[in-house]
């Protein structure tokens, strides 16, 4: 008769699947980071694709990019999914909460889900979740492709002439949203 393999061989052997499945998480993550181009970086120093898009409980309105030249416009594409998307909101929300930027600045909350039945619920409960209240634009696809922001979160900023200054992917903090709404205002 066979004897029953001992209690720690049993340990080792999920522990070895463990690891072996963290390895190849970590390298599906780095071919992943390899083949992605990133944000398009020949949308710096251009022209801003323009866009018109309705407001989320908007009763048919809409926000046009073309509106809000002579203001630096931050631009967040974003998903209810999107655990990183959740960290940067409310740091936008400060920034267009600000009095002091008011009449300087547009942040336009692009939503990116896929078009659901239940997207706007998604929506919703993601807002009332993280107790946000900006604006939220939505998406068909056109405008995220048109902005090449395949990762989200990806961060745009225009100036008041309407020039790209800056693409990124990933979260910003309050502070480094301010440093780049300051050197878009400058002109730099």
């Amino acid at each position: 008769m066979s004897q029953p393999p001992p209690a720690n061989s049993k340990r080792r052997d999920v522990l070895t699947v463990a690891i072996a499945a963290i390895i190849a998480l970590m390298l599906g993550v780095n071919l992943f980071m390899f083949f992605d181009d990133g944000p398009d970086e020949e949308l710096v120093a251009a022209d801003a694709p323009g866009f018109e898009l309705p407001v989320m409980d908007g009763d048919g309105e809409t926000v046009a990019l073309e509106e809000l030249t002579g203001k630096v416009v931050l631009i967040d594409f974003w998903a209810t999914w999107c655990p990183p998307c959740r960290d940067q909101m409310p740091e936008l929300e400060a920034i267009a909460d600000d009095p002091e930027l008011e009449d300087q600045v547009a942040v336009l909350s692009v939503n990116t889900d896929p078009d659901t039945e239940d997207r706007f619920e998604l929506i919703e409960e993601f807002m009332r979740e993280e107790n946000l209240e900006l604006p939220t634009l939505i998406d068909d696809g056109s405008t995220q492709a048109a902005y090449r922001a395949g990762t989200i979160p990806t961060l745009v900023v225009v100036d008041p002439d309407g020039q790209v200054i800056y693409v990124s992917e990933g979260v910003h903090d309050e502070e480094r949203l301010r440093e780049l709404v300051e050197k878009a205002a400058d002109g730099r």
